[in-house]
């Protein structure tokens, strides 16, 4: 126990001295070092998963999150988080089997089906993606202030079916429609620049 103390009170030090001198690299290896002196502490391994996520390192941040589920299984944020890092690491499987379990834990949730479409956008599976968005959409109109009907759109777009999209997105116009934010007038020429139709944006704005 005493010999466990130091090593959590050594990575410690080492973490200070890190965020100090403001070295990202050091802070990623004392939190990783901590995590491992302090195995059955879930918040050490989100810690250790947040931070290599952020500097892009995902296979290790997939890692640190697996650590962390296996003391939390169920922890809604921990399923979400790896999802995204095994989707960036190219490990497709993995984020989906990992957000079916998020939809099982949390049935009722919507971010679980707009996190699948996300992980479907990354990898290139755009009307899967769509698909799922607009799902989320329908279990909870008011998630996100109703924006997976315009990620629904985007992916559309990302197909090349110009018309289609901006069906779409008139959909996601009326339904914002009066929300705080929300001009129907820009956000409709905003989506026509998007959309590759400049001129028609500019009339829009200039309406």
């Amino acid at each position: 126990a005493q010999h466990a103390a130091s090593a959590v009170e050594r990575a410690r030090i080492r973490l200070q001295a890190a965020g100090l001198r403001n070295d990202t690299a050091e802070d990623r290896k004392a939190l990783t070092e901590l995590a491992n002196a302090d195995p059955g502490n879930p918040d050490q391994w989100r810690a250790v998963g947040d931070a290599q996520f952020a500097a892009h390192a995902y296979g290790e941040a997939a890692a640190a999150f697996r650590r962390q589920l296996a003391l939390v299984p169920d922890n809604q944020n921990a399923l979400n988080q790896l999802a995204y890092a095994a989707a960036n690491a190219g490990d497709l499987p993995a984020a989906v089997e990992t957000l079916r379990r998020y939809q099982a834990a949390a049935p009722n949730d919507a971010n679980a089906i707009d996190s699948l479409g996300d992980v479907y956008l990354l990898s290139g599976r755009l009307r899967e993606a769509e698909q799922l968005y607009l799902g989320a959409y329908r279990k909870n109109p008011k998630f996100l202030d109703g924006a997976d009907q315009f990620k629904a759109a985007m992916a559309r777009l990302m197909t090349g079916d110009i018309a289609g999209a901006t069906e779409i997105h008139e959909r996601y116009i009326q339904s914002v429609a009066g929300s705080s934010g929300h001009v129907a007038e820009i956000e409709r020429a905003e989506w026509a620049f998007a959309s590759g139709r400049r001129k028609e944006a500019y009339q829009q704005v200039l309406s």
